[in-house]
């Protein structure tokens, strides 16, 4: 890549068989993959099937880039659909990512299926124990950053937010 001020390499190389991008509409760091892109005006999309699948093989979209909405339930939920479709189409054995009571499976003669567990209740509550200690440090300060909002509400003749 193009080196910056101090003459070092700025940019870095990544190499994937499959990439999932859940971003805001902004495609331009997607120049040179020949992705399809449509624009709608202001913003520019990348074409995917509705499913995730974009006209490059084993480049996938979500979210906003995909134009789809961007409360955070629903971009979590098209976020999912579009993994689900990649680890599908990578044909990697694949069940789902159970975490299920000792003998769910192996008490029905079942074998515990690729990303599954079976865990004693005794796991599950030390589990527990940990995740909501994990969820109360991580929200036991208010985020640091400003939320970051969209550009015409910044520049709302009302003023309703203020820029920084």
């Amino acid at each position: 890549g193009d080196g910056d001020e101090s003459g070092e390499d700025a940019s870095t190389e990544i190499a994937a068989e499959r990439v999932l991008v859940a971003s805001w509409s902004d495609t331009d760091f997607l120049d040179g993959l020949s992705v399809d892109l449509r624009d709608a005006g202001s913003k520019t999309y990348v074409d995917e099937d509705g499913l995730g699948r974009t006209s490059v093989d084993g480049l996938y979209v979500a979210g906003r880039i995909a134009e789809r909405y961007h409360q955070s339930v629903i971009a979590a939920g098209n976020g999912a659909e579009a993994a689900i479709t990649l680890v599908h189409d990578s044909e990697t054995p694949f069940y789902n990512d159970w975490v299920t009571p000792e003998g769910y499976f192996t008490d029905r003669g079942r074998e515990v299926p690729p990303g599954c567990e079976e865990i004693d209740e005794t796991e599950r509550e030390v589990r527990e124990r940990e995740s909501m200690a994990a969820m109360r440090e991580y929200f036991s300060e208010p985020h640091s950053e400003r939320q970051r909002t969209h550009p015409s509400l910044v520049d709302d003749e009302v003023g309703r937010v203020e820029e920084e």
